[in-house]
């Protein structure tokens, strides 16, 4: 009798607690659930600002924000760099302008160029500044290089140089971004 009376206790016991942490959880906002309202709201803040899958100039524009960015900070340091504007359209054409000698103009399709053809410029000797080499796909001559509108020359590397090694490596991620988005590259679910 006094083993059915204790585990009867024990029984209430758990029962209680049971009862007390559910009317506990039902006071507290999204605790009933198991999920936080903030985290909710904080996803709900991400799907607002996502941009549509199929809207390639939105999802190129992070990686124009960056290399302006490292290109506006880099003009300070380097010489040969001078009010730089980068663009890339909807169509994948990426234009570097530079005024530093001129009106100078790099242009590529990004679609020309190899995701696996990465490279970085070591600065090894005083005076050199890092840089990221990206090759075209089967070194064809993609890359064209332009002065004042004309066409001067055409090349099968993209080059960029930047002040210091965390620009480089701040670009170099989402230069590939870039390639892949406008390749079509599809990541698994």
């Amino acid at each position: 009798m006094t083993m059915n009376r204790n585990f009867f206790s024990i029984l209430l016991f758990f029962v209680l607690a049971a009862s007390w942490s559910c009317q506990s959880n039902d006071r507290k906002p999204g605790a009933a659930s198991g999920t936080d309202t903030s985290a909710l709201s904080g996803l709900e803040q991400l799907r607002a600002q996502a941009v549509d899958e199929n809207d390639i100039y939105g999802r190129l524009r992070a990686t124009v924000s960056i290399l302006q960015d490292e290109f506006s900070r880099s003009e300070a340091a380097m010489p040969g760099l001078k009010k730089v504007s980068v663009e890339i359209d909807a169509n994948c054409l990426l234009t570097i302008s530079n005024k530093a000698f001129g009106d100078e103009m790099t242009r590529v399709n990004l679609q020309a160029l190899d995701p696996n053809g990465f490279s970085l410029i070591p600065d090894l000797n005083e005076g050199d500044f890092p840089g990221l080499r990206v090759r075209t796909l089967g070194g064809k001559p993609a890359v064209e290089l332009l002065k004042k509108g004309a066409l001067v020359t055409t090349q099968s590397e993209l080059v960029i140089y930047l002040a210091d090694r965390p620009a480089i490596e701040r670009i170099t991620p989402y230069v590939l971004q870039a390639l892949n988005i406008c390749q079509g590259v599809q990541y698994p679910d």
